[in-house]
């Protein structure tokens, strides 16, 4: 664009683009060659300014800022919190293993003596009748009760003209269901164990070492002799038996118990030994 001057003289205006603070297009005419007549003395026409950038920044700057110390500060408290041992789950697990203890160490003579009893008439009711049979008269058995009772309260309730309680409003509102840590917990330790038995199980077939193989193998052939004198509902009777019966034994005579298992576990640990060192492949054991 070429724009004429009194004394003739021809200016050429440059038109130089530039983007403004709030994204719109501004135009800086400057002075080409020569000065126009009448014009600055530092031969420059500006027509727009540019705000300064850095003064219009410090606002959004400051903002994303405090978002980001606000969220490191949340990231931080949440890490904390998933470190810090969760006080309560333990308490529980230790609670219901405490339970299962007493249990078996006759804590509570009736609670032990009706589970204990419970078991062992079913399973002798198995050795009789087929299991369909057995499980079939039980759950006969149990609505039975239930049903009485609950016709019972009704019938009260009739007479006495009284409140009527439902006589198992308590189970009813028991809460089964397992939380997402116990889930957990009794599923990873399901995990851990079956992966350990079939890690064991393939060492001692596979020979890894040949004293445990041949250990596993005179167990076999025990185990044998111990199904053709008994078959699996009374071996799990007398195991049941075991675990009721043998913890308060145990208890009653611990010292004495401790003693003849540590003589015991010597000479069995003497005699590996020596077999062991006769055994090609065999491999002692770290202690």
């Amino acid at each position: 664009m070429t724009v004429a001057g009194d004394g003739g003289g021809i200016a050429t205006l440059g038109r130089v683009p530039a983007v403004g603070w709030a994204g719109t297009s501004m135009t800086t005419l400057g002075a080409a060659s020569g000065a126009l007549p009448g014009g600055a003395g530092d031969g420059s026409n500006t027509i727009g300014q540019r705000p300064p950038l850095a003064h219009a920044a410090l606002p959004r700057l400051h903002q994303s800022q405090q978002a980001t110390e606000v969220q490191s500060h949340a990231e931080s408290r949440r890490h904390r919190a998933l470190d810090q041992p969760d006080h309560r789950r333990t308490e529980v697990f230790e609670a219901d293993d405490q339970s299962v203890i007493d249990l078996l160490y006759w804590e509570d003579v009736k609670k032990t003596g009706t589970l204990f009893g419970a078991i062992i008439l079913t399973l002798f009711s198995l050795t009789q009748f087929s299991s369909i049979s057995v499980l079939a008269y039980l759950a006969l058995s149990a609505l039975s009760l239930t049903i009485s009772l609950r016709l019972y309260t009704s019938v009260l309730h009739l007479l006495y003209k009284t409140q009527e309680v439902h006589p198992f409003q308590s189970y009813l509102d028991l809460d089964i269901c397992f939380s997402q840590e116990q889930l957990r917990k009794y599923s990873e330790a399901t995990v851990l164990y079956l992966t350990s038995s079939v890690d064991h199980l393939r060492r001692l077939i596979l020979v890894e070492d040949l004293l445990d193989s041949l250990k596993f193998g005179v167990l076999l052939w025990l185990l044998t002799y111990i199904g053709a004198l008994f078959n699996g509902l009374t071996v799990t009777i007398l195991v049941v038996v075991g675990v009721f019966i043998v913890p308060l034994i145990y208890r009653k005579h611990k010292a004495q118990i401790n003693q003849y298992l540590g003589l015991l576990r010597g000479q069995i640990k003497d005699l590996t030994a020596k077999i062991q060192a006769k055994l090609p492949g065999s491999r002692p054991k770290v202690e």
